[in-house]
């Protein structure tokens, strides 16, 4: 099936959430496809947890409700990393991926919950603790946007396809890189939470796999071309076990040199 915003300095540390330190197919909408006078910048908010983080919870409804203000200018994706989301008796349900285990050592996270928000501040001020999200959120959304982002999907038999347009809005010189994700909304399964577990829990906008690796491909490199098309199509195989209904595919958009995210689009699969 084929379906087509203050400045503010981020001062919180690492030191909030748990504070535990880490162990060393056809016809159907579109995402992004707006004309330029009403292109809106989108925001990634990265949510690194664990099924046994006990504050986790806690920053997912924060995302959630990020959600509920600001509807499709924010993609949410839980990034399952870390000792936390380690599967062990009770927490059979692997919700690991190598990309967020890539992921989760390259940009140093050690306390969790935490996340980022665009990537922005990288090196140095990116891991955000998520009572931090939502002024960054906020900022974020006040960017002018650089970049319209197109994004399609399907899925056929054991294989799903996403095709990527980025078109510039203003002139950019360095080397841009596009990286598609699905994610699953609807996963029953066990989660603690401030001393208790949560045997039902919903874990929803789980990283699942990536179709084009952990950083992606390049899809621009030296001076672009201001409103010319750039497109690449990537695909991988199907996992039987996620539910076609709850998936979606997030696609977005960075720069390579400081891994800031310049846009985001999510569609359903």
């Amino acid at each position: 099936m084929k379906k087509i915003a203050f400045l503010f300095v981020l001062v919180f540390g690492l030191t909030a959430g748990c504070d535990y330190i880490d162990d060393p197919i056809q016809g159907g909408d579109s995402g992004g496809g707006n004309p330029t006078d009403s292109l809106v910048q989108k925001v990634l908010v990265e949510d690194y947890t664990g099924h046994k983080c006990p504050n986790c919870p806690d920053a997912a409804t924060e995302a959630e409700d990020l959600k509920a203000i600001y509807g499709d200018q924010v993609v949410i994706v839980a990034v399952h990393a870390g000792f936390f989301a380690s599967p062990s008796t009770g927490f059979e349900t692997d919700f690991t991926t190598p990309e967020g285990d890539a992921m989760n050592g390259f940009f140093g996270f050690a306390a969790y919950p935490t996340g980022m928000v665009n990537r922005k501040g990288y090196p140095g001020q990116h891991v955000l603790n998520f009572q931090a999200w939502p002024p960054a959120v906020a900022d974020a959304l006040l960017d002018e946007p650089r970049a319209d982002l197109n994004l399609t999907a399907s899925l056929d038999g054991n294989t799903v396809t996403a095709d990527v347009e980025v078109i510039y809005q203003t002139d950019l010189d360095g080397d841009y890189a596009a990286v598609v994700w699905i994610t699953e909304d609807g996963i029953i399964a066990p989660q603690v939470y401030v001393g208790q577990t949560i045997p039902d829990y919903e874990h929803n906008h789980v990283l699942r796999t990536s179709l084009n690796s952990t950083w992606g491909d390049t899809i621009s490199s030296g001076p672009v071309e201001v409103l010319t098309p750039y497109t690449e199509t990537y695909s991988t195989s199907w996992n039987a076990e996620w539910n076609e209904q709850n998936c979606h595919v997030v696609a977005f958009l960075y720069d390579m040199a400081t891994f800031e995210v310049l846009q985001v689009e999510e569609i359903s699969l």
